[in-house]
């Protein structure tokens, strides 16, 4: 079973985009359009982030930009990522 970064290659891992969340893997760096910040990430692989923005968005893709947006920030707190 191949994880996430090995299916996606350099240029798609460089920008993934979910709702109003922005990830940049290469600078390892997130940022938020609706609620705003940019946060450098920390203590963190980009296929971690990955994993944890694309399975917020399955849960809040109907909730709103806000509620993702918190709901991906509080997670990144919670795992010292931000």
């Amino acid at each position: 079973m191949t994880n996430m970064k090995e299916m996606l290659n350099d240029s798609q891992l460089e920008e993934v985009v979910g709702g109003t969340v922005r990830f940049n893997g290469n600078k390892m760096k997130i940022s938020f359009s609706v609620t705003g910040g940019v946060y450098k990430l920390k203590n963190c692989e980009d296929s971690d982030v990955l994993v944890l923005v694309s399975a917020l968005y399955g849960q809040y893709k109907d909730a709103g930009d806000v509620a993702y947006e918190n709901a991906v920030k509080a997670a990144l707190q919670a795992n010292g990522w931000i």
